[in-house]
Parts: C-alpha cells; sequence; structure tokens
C-alpha cells in the first residue's frame, strides 16, 4: 500500500518531493514522469513542467499531477494589483486553515502532512509580501533590491518552485551577478542539473579570477597552463559584473562538492587547491580540503621512525614491491540475481568478475599496534574533546568518530600503513579498472590511490551508537580494519545489500584484519548488542579515474531492460545469513541516512539563507 495517502490536487498550495517518505511504487510511478494533461507516462516531472505551467500537487498515490498555470503577478514580481485582496486573503487563508484540520479530523492526512501543507502556507504568505516590497523598491536601490530578490529565490526554493526562482535570478543577475549567478548554481545542484550548475557556479569563481588575480590567465582547470580543459566548467561573461569573495569562495566549494558528486574526486581537488591559492590562504573550508593532499599524499622523512617510536608499526605490516608478503584476501562475490542492480560493477574491468568485497586472512596490524592506536585516539577525545566523543557524520542513528587527520600522531602511522599494506591490498583486490589502467601505474609504477576521508569510528551498545543505516560511499574503494578484538563486543561487521540471499549478508573480521569492497555498493553498519567496536574507515579514490559517468551509463542500461529483484536468492550464503537475527537491523531500515558533516556543511551553503540576510552588491 502507498505510504501517503493525501489527495495533493485539492491542496491550494505545493508540497515538495523533498517533505515525503515513498514506498518503491511511488518511486516507480514517479520515474515514469507526466504528460501535459498530467497522466503518467511523460517526458515532465515536478522540477521540468510543461512551459508556461509549474508543479501544483500530486494525486493520491503518484499516479497523477497538477499544473498551475504560471500567473504573471508570480513570475514578473512586478506588475500587477497592490494590497485591495489583503481582506479576501485573510478569508482565504481560514477557509484553508478550517479545511487543513478537517482532513486531519476526516483521515485524509497525518498531521504531519498537514504541517509541511501549512508551512507552505505560510510561504506563499511571505512570497507575497515580497512581491509587494519589490514594486515599491526604488529601482535606484540596488542593494535594497537584490536582497529581496534573494529572499524571494529563498521563498520559491521552499515551495519547491524552481524553475521560477532561477527565472527571477536570471531577470535580476544585473542587480549583483556574483551572487545570482552563486544562487542559480546552487538551484540548479538541487535539481540535479550537476552539468549547468558546474558551468555556472565555475563561470563565478573564474569572473572574481580575471578581476583579481595578478596574472590574469584565464586558466580553467587549475594547473596553470590556461588551457581549460575541464571544459564542464566553460562560462560566458557579459558586461562588467562583479563578485565578492565571500561569494568567489562559495563557489570554489561547490564547485568541487560538485564534482565529488559526479565522482570525480581529482577535478574536486584541483579546484579546491586552486582556490585555496587565490583565497590567500584565508579560507577554512578550502584550506581544509586542500591540505587533505599535502597531508595523505606527501610522506615525512622521519614518518617511519616516528611510527615505531610510537609502536604503530611493526612486523604485520606489508611493503609495496615485495619486501614483506602481501597477505592472502578472502572474495566475496555478488550474487547472479543481483548484478543489474549493482553500480559498482561498473566501476572494474569484467576480469574483475562480481568481486567486489575482499577480507584479509591474515592481519595488517598486531592486537598490540592496534592497542597502541587506541590509546592515542582515546587521550585525543579526552584532551581535545573533553572526553566526549564527536562524529563527523549526521545519520538517522546516533554516531561517534573522529577525523585521523585531527589527530596528529596519527598521520605518519596511516601513511605508512597506506604505503606498506593497504595500497598494495587494494592492487591486488582491483587489479583493473572499467577504463583498463590500474591502480598501480602501468608505465611509472606509481601508486594511484589517494585518501578522501579517514576516520576512527566507535559503536558502542551503552550510548546507543550501535550501528550505521545502508549507505553508499563517496569513494572508489572504501576499508576498514578493526581495532580492537571480537570477544570485546557482539555483533557488529558490514552488512552488504548485494552479497548473499535476499536478505544480505554480514562480512565481519578480528581485530587488525581489514574489509575492503567497492564504495559504490549498498551497505551498512551492523548493529552491535554488547561493547564497543572501533574500526578504521578509509575512502580512497583513483587518481584520473572519473567513474561518474560509467555509474549513470550501468544505471540507464539497467532501467532499459528487466531489473533483477533478487527474491528467493540462495546464492552465496555465508551460513550466517540463514540467521533471523541477521536481517536488516536498527538502524539498516529503508529510509535510514548517512550524511557526512561535509555534506551537512554543504547543505548548509546551498540554502539561499545567506544570500537572503546579507546580499549587496560589491565593488
Amino acid at each position: 500500500m502507498d505510504e501517503f495517502e493525501i489527495d495533493l490536487s485539492v491542496a491550494s498550495s505545493n508540497i515538495g518531493v523533498d517533505s515525503l517518505v515513498f514506498s518503491s511504487s511511488n518511486e516507480q510511478r514517479l520515474s515514469k514522469g507526466y504528460n501535459k494533461n498530467g497522466e503518467l507516462g511523460g517526458d515532465f516531472s515536478q522540477e521540468h513542467p510543461p512551459p508556461g505551467f509549474r508543479f501544483g500537487g500530486y494525486l493520491k498515490g503518484f499516479t497523477g499531477i497538477t499544473w498551475e498555470p504560471v500567473d504573471n503577478d508570480v513570475v514578473d514580481y512586478e506588475d500587477g494589483d497592490d494590497e485591495e485582496n489583503v481582506d479576501a486573503d485573510d478569508i482565504m487563508l481560514q477557509i484553508e486553515e478550517d479545511r487543513l484540520l478537517n482532513m486531519v479530523k476526516t483521515g485524509q492526512a497525518t498531521a504531519d502532512e498537514v504541517a509541511v501543507l501549512r508551512k507552505n502556507n505560510k510561504l506563499l504568505e511571505q512570497l507575497k509580501l515580497e512581491q509587494q516590497l519589490l514594486k515599491h523598491t526604488p529601482k535606484t536601490s540596488l542593494s535594497d533590491r537584490l536582497a529581496i530578490v534573494m529572499r524571494t529565490a529563498n521563498l520559491l526554493d521552499g515551495l519547491c518552485r524552481r524553475e521560477e526562482a532561477l527565472y527571477l535570478l536570471q531577470r535580476h543577475k544585473k542587480l549583483g551577478w556574483g551572487d545570482c549567478e552563486l544562487c542559480r548554481g546552487k538551484l540548479l545542484f538541487k535539481m540535479g542539473r550537476y552539468e549547468e550548475a558546474a558551468r555556472i557556479v565555475g563561470g563565478v569563481w573564474r569572473r572574481f579570477i580575471d578581476k583579481n588575480s595578478d596574472d590574469g590567465d584565464g586558466d580553467d582547470d587549475g594547473d596553470g597552463d590556461g588551457d581549460g580543459e575541464n571544459s564542464e566548467y566553460d562560462s560566458d561573461f557579459e558586461g562588467d559584473e562583479t563578485v565578492s569573495r565571500q561569494a568567489a569562495a562559495d563557489a570554489f566549494v561547490l564547485s568541487g562538492w560538485i564534482a565529488i558528486h559526479d565522482d570525480n574526486h581529482t577535478l574536486a581537488y584541483q579546484v579546491w587547491i586552486r582556490g585555496w591559492e587565490i583565497m590567500k590562504g584565508d579560507e577554512e573550508r578550502l584550506r581544509k580540503q586542500a591540505e587533505k593532499r599535502t597531508c595523505w599524499d606527501v610522506e615525512a622523512e622521519d614518518d617511519e621512525s616516528v611510527v615505531r617510536q610510537l609502536g604503530l608499526f611493526g612486523s604485520c605490516a606489508v611493503a609495496v614491491g615485495g619486501v614483506g608478503l602481501v597477505p592472502e584476501i578472502e572474495k566475496f562475490q555478488i550474487a547472479k540475481s543481483k548484478k543489474n542492480k549493482t553500480p559498482a560493477l561498473a566501476l572494474f574491468d569484467e576480469g574483475q568478475q562480481s568481486e567486489l568485497v575482499f577480507r584479509t586472512k591474515m592481519p595488517l596490524m598486531s592486537s598490540e599496534e592496534c592497542a597502541n592506536v587506541l590509546s592515542i585516539v582515546g587521550e585525543f577525545v579526552e584532551n581535545s574533546l573533553g572526553g566526549e566523543w564527536g562524529t563527523v557524520r549526521n545519520s538517522t542513528v546516533r554516531t561517534t568518530d573522529c577525523a585521523v587527520e585531527d589527530i596528529p600522531q596519527l598521520r605518519p602511522w596511516l601513511r605508512q600503513l597506506l604505503k606498506r599494506s593497504i595500497f598494495p591490498l587494494c592492487a591486488i583486490a582491483y587489479p583493473r579498472l572499467a577504463d583498463g589502467s590500474a591502480i598501480i601505474d602501468d608505465v611509472t609504477g606509481e601508486n594511484r590511490l589517494r585518501v578522501h576521508d579517514a576516520f576512527i569510528v566507535r559503536y558502542s551498545a551503552e550510548d546507543l551508537s550501535f550501528s550505521l543505516p545502508e549507505h553508499s560511499d563517496t569513494s572508489a574503494i572504501s576499508l576498514t580494519v578493526s581495532l580492537n578484538d571480537s570477544s570485546e563486543f557482539t555483533g557488529g561487521g558490514t552488512w552488504f545489500e548485494a552479497l548473499g540471499g535476499k536478505r544480505g549478508q554480514v562480512v565481519d573480521c578480528n581485530v587488525g584484519n581489514a574489509v575492503a569492497f567497492a564504495g559504490p555498493l549498498r551497505h551498512a553498519g551492523y548493529p552491535i548488542s554488547k561493547g564497543v567496536r572501533v574500526i578504521l574507515v578509509l575512502f580512497l579514490y583513483v587518481e584520473g579515474f572519473h567513474y561518474g559517468p560509467r555509474i549513470k551509463e550501468f544505471c540507464g542500461a539497467a532501467m532499459g531492460g528487466e531489473m533483477e529483484t533478487g527474491e528467493g536468492d540462495a546464492e552465496g550464503s555465508s551460513g550466517e545469513e540463514g540467521d533471523e537475527s541477521r536481517k536488516r537491523g536498527s538502524g539498516m531500515e529503508k529510509g535510514g541516512f548517512v550524511v557526512y558533516r561535509q555534506t551537512t556543511e554543504l547543505a548548509n551553503m546551498l540554502s539561499l539563507e545567506k544570500e537572503h540576510n546579507d546580499s549587496r552588491c560589491c565593488d
């Protein structure tokens, strides 16, 4: 049965898709699109309505959609009558409130659904007020008019009327070109129109460079050669538009995240490093991203001696080039019935043979080394975090973790562990990428793996941080290393949707051992029921390997054919899968989410509230 059973076609205001929880049947209907008459099956959607119309609401069960004509008094924002209809508006608002209350009483909608409708009604009231302000603000008051335009765009965004917001910003961008273009890019990003967003946002920081840099070389890709190779960031400029320093900084940050969402990590870091250089080192968000490359890619001369002194490096480590023994690994294969809906397969050569999950059969670190790492982490939490674990993630369940880069003593340890153990392990597990290249460059012999994120995760049954919801990682390869013995906790491990039968499969390992898997593979932190489990988590990408288009191509091909459901599959059983306790646990249910704090910061930056409150023209 559909989870959302309210007939939205009778609502007087829009309710955004962002606000709703969908069942699978709803998602299937939405994917078919709608025609100009609002019937299922067509080229139009909420974000892309027919010309001259905007989204009005959905019919029950998303079986249809309503389009509303785009009124001139909404699109133009400067024409129309003034306050002569205020009394009539008050009456209509009261009628609407009575209707909403009746919907709850009669069971047509839940209180939460009505709360969304009520919120939208308030947004509509504010929208009318901003419309009146724009009409009566002198055209010579550029900064005031820009602030009104920004607030209006923010309200339209809240009503999921983003096409109108884009039109408004485009029409008034001469009030403040940089601010308006940046907001257009943010809106396009929210709408999933990444290529357009990249072009516009890239244009903002390029204009800033043209106006403020000493060399003025017009370099588009940040490599100093001026060739502008990364054409997705091309932008046309007209007139003498200006960009504030803050808008340029936001544009650099957002450009990088657009590249991350397109699974092009190499480009993202090029943009962030370029931004860090242009901003002269006074932009914290860019500094944090740019310095990751120095932190993890550049080995210090004394790294090995420091690590040995701290007791973090011993006989278990493996070295590149055959110095030491690369541990034997256990392979886990994607179930045949789930291959058609496993986009992670698109990252690798066919020779990978659907083997996307690996577990070491011998430890990368001894128990003593792991204990020493935990001791350093404990000191950091006590001395720097006041004894309370923080988090780099936001989730539907409680999570506790800390970034390795924030703990100076662990930086040389991880650099050595990567070089001697983890990078060779990944090169063996994933010998050939989909583009024919390898993790270890065939010509130079250099390692191409890079760290995007590294953090220590703590699962505790006591403080209820015992699991992590189902999700995918922003990485080509992810890897976990267990830092404490399995006797110290009950449960745990990483659950993979594509392994085993219809309930998936949990893969765990003992202290010092590692589990590596393709980042886009759906997985979850399986709940522990007792004790504390601590792991090292790494998100890795391959330098120069842009895999986003391959994921999209795979998904498009899979949607064009019959998608396997995996129901009744009995392959790849680990012996654990038949246990009822191995079903989806707390935090693994559909609808759970994991958002890393960097992504939350991005979402906050995407809000137009900042421009709403602090818009101005810049000299």
